[in-house]
């Protein structure tokens, strides 16, 4: 079921709403207000909501894949308390996204007990109170970081099964920084990572002296880009690679323009 511009006049709404339809497994709300979402027990699979200005609380739910999208002007804030917007524990949540999101500062702490089965994360265009995001995940195979620039050097993952990670940066500069901020993905098999300019994957001669590559054992690496500087050579992008990447089999490099 999919509802858009609703808006309920008392707290209550929400629960009749759901009540009233037990057998529902998809729930979509897009620009709706005035909301008390509260999810408890229900056999809702798969729950998105878009532009929503709501309160939401879910909890001991069925739910399997939950997506986020806050308004790109106004970036809701996401707080672990049982009073504006939470999300306490799915057991069965398998896919979790988050666009245009704020973070307070510990939302990420537990959230491998909290989501144990969790395989899929995706952060879009996200912030943080504290400028700081840990994520430590048993079961995560795919993850997917998307213009979240604000939080790349207060960013740790630790998740030692991860299969693949879809990583977009735009217009950074920070080298040491970038390279610390992809060891967190060494334990990858594939990353496919998109840059607005091939000036972004050189790192300094100096620095691959004095450094150790932050992905020792990935084998598998997709680069796509915007643009291709003129002043960057493809002889000295490949050997920034290769340096980034020494264990690399497979390699590709291709101009694909993001569309923003």
């Amino acid at each position: 079921m999919s509802l858009k511009a609703v808006s309920f006049m008392t707290n209550t709404g929400f629960s009749r709403l759901l009540s009233g339809c037990p057998s529902i497994e998809y729930l979509s709300l897009t620009s709706c207000h005035g909301w008390d979402v509260r999810l408890s027990s229900s056999r809702l699979k798969y729950f998105e909501i878009m532009c929503c200005e709501i309160k939401l609380g879910v909890e001991e739910t069925n739910l399997e894949s939950f997506k986020f999208r806050g308004d790109n002007g106004l970036r809701h804030h996401i707080v672990d308390t049982r009073e504006n917007f939470y999300i306490a524990s799915c057991q069965t949540l398998r896919n979790l996204e988050f666009f245009h999101t704020h973070f307070a500062g510990r939302w990420f702490e537990g959230l491998d007990s909290r989501f144990p089965l969790l395989e899929r994360l995706v952060l879009n265009t996200c912030s943080s109170y504290s400028g700081r995001i840990n994520i430590f995940s048993q079961h995560l195979k795919r993850f997917v970081f998307c213009d979240c620039g604000n939080i790349m050097s207060n960013f740790s993952m630790n998740a030692p099964n991860l299969s693949e990670a879809t990583i977009t940066i735009q217009g950074y500069n920070q080298t040491y920084q970038l390279r610390n901020f992809l060891g967190n993905f060494g334990c990858s098999k594939k990353i496919r990572l998109h840059v607005t300019d091939t000036a972004v994957c050189i790192f300094p001669e100096e620095m691959r002296k004095e450094r150790s590559p932050p992905l020792p054992r990935l084998k598998h690496l997709e680069v796509e880009a915007d643009t291709f500087t003129t002043a960057v050579t493809h002889s000295a992008l490949m050997d920034s690679l290769r340096w980034m990447a020494p264990s690399l089999e497979f390699l590709s490099i291709n101009r694909i323009p993001y569309i923003y």
